[in-house]
């Protein structure tokens, strides 16, 4: 059984909800390839995820042309309660052509 803290854990998790959407496909190096805009929303405090598995995922997808890292800094795991700019920063990458 893995370590849910371990953060090939989480990338692991995260390649998973990519192939179930229509966003991406098997085929690449890593095992997938993913064909739509990314942000990766990281806080450099969480203490339930660290920076360093966000940063992971960056170093990943760094080369992918659209993708996009925003990290927080002064807010734990719940950014997206407490970071009052969280919705409108969402919402931006959401409705951006």
């Amino acid at each position: 059984m893995s370590d849910k803290t371990d953060p090939g854990h989480q990338c692991a998790g995260l390649a998973y909800h990519l192939d179930c959407c229509d966003c991406c496909d098997q085929g690449s190096e890593s095992g997938f390839r993913i064909h739509c805009r990314v942000l990766a929303v990281g806080v450099f405090e969480d203490p339930v995820l660290d920076a360093d598995a966000t940063m992971e995922i960056a170093e990943k997808l760094d080369s992918h042309p659209d993708f996009n890292l925003y990290m927080y800094t002064g807010f734990g795991h719940a950014a997206f309660d407490t970071a009052p700019d969280y919705r409108e920063r969402l919402l931006k990458f959401f409705t951006a052509r």
